[in-house]
């Protein structure tokens, strides 16, 4: 029986160096409340980002959440189709309305085109995703927002280290957030973390995510909600952002092999790159859903186990059809991401792509 290859698989740090962090907590006995590590952690970010503050927190969808009752949003939010569950459940949590604007075929990212469609009277922001890290067209973005006066979410659970125009994709908006999910180029087990340039609205996310209190454990508000990250989870954020760059050379290294291999089809096509990417992700676009059904069943019979991100378009979900969004529709019907993480290696690609091309 071949070992098994999924979509990724969780990067962790030698043991040893885990736990001379974790010593740390051990000496002092703190585990959570801005401690010494999450402090740490908090600096190391500021690394990857020009935002003036980063707020780091328990989750992604959390993170959103708090984005959005940070920025008083009540009412129409225009968003992608083509993202995860928690893009459009968080809007959903927080009493926002989801409205679909379409995705560009190429980028995948939301079409500023289809977002300035889409705005009405009862639109209030906008929530984009940086699609596997891609940087949307966040100059388009932003003159649609200015022209209408509405807010601008960035969903970069993905896109830790992305860049646009030599700038970190967390400048643009008014909050970005971040994911450190276990599978996450960069990770705490499980977190992330919201960026701002906003005074007001970083002390609004930090009262929200420690019960409504401020930095003196005041009541400030009278609703709030527990979103700290703990001292543990910053620990193995630090080893994660101490061996970023070497594991993004790894992963793109696995990017350009499978590109290269697979480039030889005129049945796939690739995402295009609107600026430099942490490389986790590796999506493919097949020709019809019959084949990208059919490929996916091969690898399966193989112990490989690529996965259909994303899929369904969510507003088949969230809108119950009563919204089309064709192109988010058919890419999310026919694309697969391929197994990609710094436990994989040539080899493993190699025989990916064969299975793929002898079958295709």
């Amino acid at each position: 029986m071949k070992p098994q290859l999924f979509i990724t698989k969780s990067y962790l740090p030698p043991k040893e160096e885990y736990l001379e962090l974790l010593s740390l907590i051990w000496d002092n006995h703190i585990l959570t409340n801005e401690g010494e590590l999450y402090k740490r952690f908090q600096e190391l970010l500021k690394g990857y980002s020009n935002s003036k503050y980063i707020i780091p927190l328990v989750n992604g969808a959390i993170a959103l959440q708090l984005a959005i009752r940070a920025l008083e949003l009540q009412g129409e939010i225009i968003t992608t189709p083509f993202s995860h569950f928690a893009s459009s459940g968080s809007l959903v949590w927080e009493g926002c309305k989801p409205v679909y604007a379409d995705i560009d075929p190429q980028t995948l990212n939301i079409d500023p085109l289809e977002i300035e469609k889409r705005i009405t009277k009862k639109t209030v922001g906008i929530l984009a995703v940086h699609v596997y890290g891609n940087p949307c067209d966040v100059e388009q973005i932003a003159l649609v927002s200015k022209k209408h006066n509405i807010k601008i979410i960035y969903d970069a659970a993905h896109a830790f280290g992305s860049t646009y125009k030599n700038r970190y994709v967390t400048e643009f908006g008014d909050v970005s957030m971040v994911s450190f999910h276990s599978t996450k180029i960069i990770h705490t087990i499980e977190g992330a973390a919201l960026y701002t340039s906003g005074k007001t609205i970083n002390e609004r996310i930090k009262k929200l995510s420690y019960f409504g209190m401020d930095n003196n454990r005041q009541f400030k508000q009278i609703y709030g909600t527990n979103a700290k990250m703990s001292e543990f989870a910053a620990a193995m954020g630090i080893l994660s952002i101490k061996h970023f760059e070497a594991n993004k050379s790894i992963l793109k290294e696995n990017f350009e092999h499978y590109h290269l291999l697979l480039n030889v089809s005129n049945r796939i096509s690739f995402q295009k790159l609107s600026g430099e990417i942490n490389y986790l992700y590796v999506p493919v676009i097949f020709e019809s859903k019959l084949l990208k059904k059919k490929i996916k069943q091969v690898l399966e019979s193989n112990n490989i186990f690529p996965r259909e991100y994303f899929y369904p378009s969510l507003e088949s979900i969230f809108n119950n059809h009563k919204q089309s969004c064709l192109i988010s529709k058919s890419i999310s019907e026919r694309i697969l991401c391929l197994p990609n993480s710094v436990y994989v290696n040539k080899d493993d690609i190699n025989n990916v792509c064969r299975l793929i091309l002898d079958n295709i």
